[in-house]
């Protein structure tokens, strides 16, 4: 079987992916990643000073983004701690054991 090839999200050169594990690959090399991450930054500052995005509307973005984090964060650790007790249900458990897995696998 042959490795699916991407295209970079940059410069839309074809790559493969890793096999290394990990989040997949959006890019085929770091600089291209860098350039994006530049780029983007850019658009964002453009776009605050043209006045195309409120401020605000960024910082309530972020404030539900760390939110959401923080709760998925406090959700997997009581999780852990049910199944470290013994008190999860089995459908909890093997819920789980599959996210460990899968974020062992990143």
């Amino acid at each position: 079987m042959s490795n699916p090839i991407y295209i970079c999200a940059w410069c839309e050169r074809p790559f493969s992916q890793r096999k290394s594990g990990g989040k997949p690959q959006k890019f085929h090399r770091e600089s291209c990643r860098r350039k994006f991450d530049a780029a983007i930054r850019d658009l964002g500052r453009r776009l605050l000073d043209e006045g195309g995005v409120a401020l605000e509307i960024l910082r309530r973005d972020d404030a539900k983004r760390r939110s959401e984090k923080k709760a998925q964060k406090e959700k997997e650790v009581h999780a852990r701690t049910c199944v470290q007790k013994g008190t999860a249900s089995r459908a909890n458990k093997q819920d789980f054991l599959e996210k460990r897995e899968v974020n062992d696998v990143e």
